[in-house]
C-alpha cells in the first residue's frame, strides 16, 4: 500500500513538470530548496602555502642545517581556514605533501594529520606542519600538498597546491608517515608570528 501510494506521488510530480510552461524553473526551485536543507560546511579552507625558512625569529641558526655545499633547510607547510561552530573539538587537518628529489626522478609523499581542540567561529584559524632539514636532503623539497578538513567524521573541505592541479595525484603513492612535524618538536615552537590552535596533545601520541 505504502509502495503504491508513493509511485502515485512520483507519477503526479512527473505529470505536473511536464505539463507545466514552467517545467525549468520549477525544477530549479526544487533543487534550490534541497542545497538549502543539506548541511552547509562547518570548515574551509582559505589558502595553502609552502614557505622555506632560513632562520628561526627565535632560534636563529638552529633552524638550517648545513651539509657539504648544500644547504638543507626546515620547510613550514601553512593551512589557513575558516569555521563555523562556535566552539570545535577534534578538528583534524589531513596533510598529504609530495616531495621531489634534487634528481627529479623520485617522488614521496609524506602524511599526517593534527587535531585542534577549543577552535572558536570565525576566520583566521592556522594549522602548521614542518619538514625537517634532513627530511628535505633525503627526499627533496615540498612540491605539492592537499589538505583536507575532518569534524566530527565528515569530510568539511579538500583543498590544494597548487590550486590549478586537479589531479587526484595523492593516490599514485605510497604513504610515508612520521616525517610532518608540529611546531612542538622544531626550534620555532616560540616563535611570535606562530597563530595556531589548541592542539590536542594526546592526539600526537595516538598515531
Amino acid at each position: 500500500m505504502l509502495k503504491h501510494i508513493r509511485f502515485l506521488s512520483i507519477c503526479t510530480m512527473l505529470v505536473f513538470f511536464i505539463c507545466s510552461p514552467l517545467c525549468y524553473s520549477q525544477l530549479s526551485k526544487y533543487y534550490e530548496k534541497l542545497e538549502k536543507k543539506s548541511p552547509k560546511k562547518q570548515f574551509k579552507v582559505a589558502g595553502i602555502k609552502i614557505i622555506r625558512l632560513r632562520e628561526s625569529s627565535e632560534s636563529g641558526s638552529l633552524s638550517a642545517v648545513s651539509i657539504a655545499k648544500y644547504k638543507y633547510e626546515w620547510y613550514r607547510i601553512r593551512v589557513r581556514y575558516t569555521s563555523t561552530p562556535a566552539w570545535a573539538d577534534g578538528v583534524e587537518v589531513r596533510y598529504h605533501v609530495l616531495l621531489r628529489e634534487r634528481s627529479g626522478k623520485n617522488y614521496t609523499m609524506l602524511v599526517d594529520s593534527v587535531v585542534y581542540d577549543s577552535v572558536p567561529a570565525g576566520s583566521g584559524h592556522y594549522s602548521f606542519v614542518y619538514l625537517h632539514p634532513r627530511t628535505v636532503q633525503r627526499y627533496g623539497n615540498p612540491e605539492k600538498v592537499m589538505c583536507e578538513i575532518w569534524y566530527q567524521g565528515k569530510l568539511q573541505e579538500r583543498s590544494f597546491l597548487p590550486r590549478t592541479n586537479k589531479d587526484v595525484w595523492w593516490v599514485n603513492y605510497q604513504p610515508l608517515g612520521g616525517n610532518l612535524k608540529t611546531s612542538l618538536f622544531t626550534p620555532f615552537i616560540a616563535d611570535k608570528d606562530i597563530r595556531e590552535e589548541n592542539i590536542n596533545l594526546e592526539s600526537l601520541f595516538r598515531q
